[in-house]
């Protein structure tokens, strides 16, 4: 599995024996250069951003200005913002744009020399910022850390964390940080998550540092899978590493960016796609992707093959066969359309093994 190294103990870090306590963190100083700005866009999400902000506010590592970005939001999200008094707090409202849109209304305001970003929907633990900016300062070349985190719903919580879905993750090169609790990536980060099943880009536990990705926006077009494309653009620029402990937790509801596992294989293989039509990368770089984004859309066709649903099945292994180490998959699955009306019924495949489900609650951010 994975775990924190040997020479850097964690359990203790998450709780009160750790930095300063919760409600010391609000009283220290706030330099007029914050060290992160911490980013939350929401849209109508009033009835969650109380929680996201006061998990916040609440870290252990109090050097942060907070914007928040409202999306044209309609619900009470400003009766929300108007109860927080903190004079961290950076507060923005725009006409509804996207949540791309709103990203980047923060980055362009944003002041830290560390950027983190949060779903208004979802919550960090308190020593979340801490534990990577100790890190982020013990490694100067990190561009990005990421680290592990957990899902609940108004049931409780999930029983495995993203990391139980991504043992690939342990064999990545990798060595202990200097401070943090957390691996450094040894070589090429982007080369050594682009084969995962779902690439590393779960923004909601990132840590990015300004300067590496000074620059580079959001998509505004990309409605899902938003995340990735920013990542896969991101990580080519600098070496990266992760804590693998839980220092997020994501909210699972009925209005969450997906709610199907067919709805994050699109978005997915769509956003790999878009950035080898769109970006400049290294030849190497761009060696990888094509393959991975041959094996997305492969993986779009068995879906659908399975599903009986011959038409958009023989559309995906067509995308797959522009591409090489796929091609050989895809000609068999073609040869196969034939047979997908005598297939037995299957409304939804089990997809766990793959880091996906068909309700999306298991592993899907």
């Amino acid at each position: 599995g994975i775990s924190p190294p040997a020479n850097h103990p964690t359990v203790a870090r998450s709780g009160s024996g750790a930095g300063p306590a919760r409600g010391q963190a609000q009283a220290l100083p706030l330099s007029r250069t914050p060290v992160v700005s911490v980013i939350v866009p929401t849209h109508n999400y009033g009835r969650f951003l109380g929680d996201a902000l006061r998990s916040v506010l609440g870290q252990t590592f109090g050097d942060f200005e907070l914007l928040v970005v409202d999306d044209g939001s309609t619900d009470d999200t400003q009766a929300v913002l108007d109860g927080f008094d903190d004079p961290r707090l950076r507060r923005f409202r725009i006409p509804q744009g996207g949540n791309s849109v709103a990203i980047n209304t923060a980055l362009d305001a944003a002041r830290g020399e560390l950027l983190a970003v949060l779903d208004a929907d979802d919550r960090w633990r308190p020593a979340k910022l801490e534990r990577q900016v100790e890190m982020m300062r013990a490694e100067p070349e990190l561009g990005a850390v990421f680290t592990d985190f957990a899902r609940f719903d108004d049931r409780g919580w999930y029983p495995q964390t993203q990391f139980d879905f991504f043992p690939e993750l342990a064999g990545v090169p990798r060595r202990p940080a200097r401070a943090g609790g957390g691996w450094v990536v040894e070589g090429d980060a982007f080369a050594a998550f682009v084969p995962f099943v779902q690439f590393p880009a779960w923004m909601q536990t990132m840590m990015l540092r300004a300067d590496v990705v000074r620059g580079l926006r959001y998509h505004a077009g990309i409605r899902r899978s938003a995340d990735m494309h920013y990542m896969l653009r991101a990580y080519p620029r600098a070496p990266a590493g992760y804590i693998p402990e839980v220092l997020a937790e994501v909210r699972r509801h009925g209005n969450n960016s997906y709610t199907s596992a067919l709805q994050k294989l699109v978005a997915d293989a769509e956003v790999r796609r878009t950035v080898l039509e769109e970006e400049t990368l290294r030849p190497e770089h761009r060696a990888l992707l094509r393959r991975r984004t041959g094996q997305a859309y492969c993986e779009l066709g068995f879906y659908y093959f399975w599903n009986r649903r011959p038409r958009e099945a023989l559309a995906a292994y067509l995308r797959a066969l522009r591409y090489p180490g796929s091609r050989l998959n895809a000609l068999k699955h073609l040869a196969g359309l034939p047979a997908v009306p005598f297939l037995p019924p299957r409304a939804e495949l089990d997809w766990a093994p793959r880091g996906l489900t068909p309700g999306g609650a298991a592993v899907i951010p």
